[in-house]
């Protein structure tokens, strides 16, 4: 559980290789939560090909993978993906990201 004390000491930031181990142990465990709570959609097991899409997303030029630290401790990941929205009657164009995954270690 993150503190008071514990908020002042968040850092959000581009997660580096070294980290991917790190955020594939958070990717299991959402993928478990997922797995318990909707068996009927979701495989059980954390295979080598959900492990390796990190890998890909990280060296990908449309990707990201964000890390998130309480002080020196890796507790939280999102995986963003980045699009390009197209000129509208509405808009202008812009590129923007959409979040494709994220979690939370249980702990905090």
């Amino acid at each position: 559980m993150v503190t008071d004390n514990d908020k002042s000491n968040i850092t959000v930031r581009f997660a580096n290789y070294s980290e991917l181990e790190r955020i594939n142990e958070l990717r299991k465990q959402v993928n478990d939560i997922h797995v318990s709570g909707r068996p009927d959609i979701f495989r059980p097991g954390f295979n080598i090909q959900l492990q390796s899409r990190i890998f890909e997303v990280f060296d990908s030029d449309g990707s990201d993978v964000i890390a998130a630290f309480v002080g020196d401790v890796l507790c939280g990941f999102a995986v963003v993906q980045y699009l390009t929205k197209p000129l509208s009657p509405y808009n202008l164009q812009r590129r923007i990201y959409q979040v494709e995954e994220f979690g939370v270690d249980e702990r905090y």
